[in-house]
């Protein structure tokens, strides 16, 4: 899944984070008539930079020119055809959605359609917000992909409720996980809380696509899924930091964080406290 400036080939890449399903990119590209390009994905780009003008052209519409600044957005849909002129070099942050991704979040019979319509020059704080998110967190030391996903999902949602290419009636009440699903998803994630638990493994268990199993989830817990699996794995750690034979590093370990100072962050964010300063509160004072 590739972005525009990496497609036509005119952009300095300063880094990338990708998913089979999602990829952030950051992107500079110099002035210029850039070819015409028909993403296979849907793409949201937000700009940073400096202010500067464009033309676009969608499919075989009229040229239409327009002044972006900072924190704009544009939204090109999958398979559309755009072309771009650029009068200035442009600055984004762009992320690429996969079509499944944006199905996987449709929210009834109701509302099937999940086709996007092109935008351009849009001001849409949440959009903003959470292509962020996605930006900061996927190039993290250690990213947390049940957070990316979680971000994505929020993301894929408010694109198929607002910028679909027909208007969808308002989003029926998400429904929590019925107690027999719930229970065996809760089970497992305790029986395996050293081990990678991933999304999709807990959807399928729960007999859900992915993004649905997650709004079932956090109706049913108040939490999301991300964040309910991070607050067990801090409960598993405090029980363990009580044995002084186990090293923080093996602490780490068998509550399922890739790395010691994975471990250390996600602990201090919940607690207020490192491990090791925690482990040292429980000793009985001399």
């Amino acid at each position: 899944m590739k972005p525009w400036g990496l497609v036509l080939g005119r952009e300095s890449q300063a880094a990338t984070a990708a998913w089979s399903w999602l990829r952030v990119d950051q992107v500079s590209t110099p002035p210029g008539e850039l070819k015409e390009y028909c993403p296979a994905a849907n793409v949201v780009s937000v700009a940073t930079g400096g202010k500067r003008s464009i033309q676009v052209t969608v499919a075989d519409g009229p040229p239409v020119s327009l002044e972006v600044t900072p924190g704009q957005i544009h939204i090109l849909p999958a398979n559309v055809p755009v072309g771009i002129r650029l009068f200035g070099p442009a600055e984004n942050i762009v992320v690429s959605l996969s079509p499944k991704l944006l199905s996987d979040v449709r929210p009834g019979p109701g509302r099937a359609n999940t086709a996007l319509r092109p935008v351009f020059g849009l001001r849409d704080a949440l959009i903003e917000q959470l292509v962020y998110a996605l930006w900061q967190e996927g190039t993290s030391a250690s990213p947390d992909s049940h957070y990316v996903q979680t971000l994505a999902a929020a993301l894929a949602t408010h694109l198929v409720r607002t910028y679909a290419s027909s208007p969808s009636r308002a989003p029926a009440r998400s429904r929590g996980l019925e107690g027999s699903r719930l229970a065996s998803v809760l089970a497992y994630i305790d029986e395996n809380i050293d081990r990678r638990l991933t999304l999709p493994r807990l959807a399928t268990m729960a007999r859900l696509s992915l993004f649905p199993f997650i709004r079932s989830f956090k109706s049913s817990t108040g939490l999301p899924p991300h964040r309910y699996i991070l607050r067990k794995r801090v409960e598993h750690a405090k029980a363990l930091l009580a044995d002084d034979t186990l090293n923080i590093a093996d602490v780490a370990l068998r509550c399922g964080f890739a790395d010691q100072s994975a471990f250390a962050n996600a602990f201090r964010r919940l607690t207020l406290q490192t491990p090791r300063a925690y482990r040292d509160a429980l000793r009985p004072s001399e």
